[in-house]
């Protein structure tokens, strides 16, 4: 008896720590769509303060308003 309740405790741990691996593959997989997107949007921002034609923020918005008026 004693021993079918040692059995059924090794396998009981042995499934938490699979769990705690899947737990954590999921995490990391999640943590790489967000990096990823977030490299993407740092791209963009790169991309765009590249073709920015050194002029300050102010002085933009000015221009845009002025453009919708």
């Amino acid at each position: 008896m004693e021993a079918t309740m040692e059995i059924k405790l090794v396998n009981l741990m042995r499934e938490i720590k699979e769990l705690k691996k899947d737990l954590i593959q999921q995490k990391v997989a999640s943590t790489k769509g967000v990096r990823s997107k977030t490299n993407r949007w740092q791209a963009l921002g790169n991309r765009v303060s590249s073709q920015w034609d050194d002029i300050s923020a102010v002085e933009e918005v000015l221009r845009q308003r002025e453009k919708t008026t």
